[in-house]
């Protein structure tokens, strides 16, 4: 929890049981960073409050479908 790319992109997609989860790409490599099993904010706050200040500051830009 060091370390988040400077370009990420969110996104949501159909997985297990059609639930909705959530999928976290690095846009410059198109490397995924993360899949959660759901898109709820608190489950997003949660998983992004866990990294460093340091690393969270070095995300410049966030790319999401609407």
């Amino acid at each position: 929890y060091e370390y988040l790319p400077a370009h990420l992109a969110f996104d949501e997609f159909k997985g297990v049981d059609r639930q909705l989860h959530f999928i976290c790409l690095d846009s410059d490599n198109h490397q995924v960073v993360q899949i959660l099993r759901t898109r709820y904010k608190t489950t997003l706050l949660k998983y992004f409050g866990r990294f460093s200040p340091q690393a969270r500051a070095n995300v410049k830009t966030v790319t999401m479908d609407l």
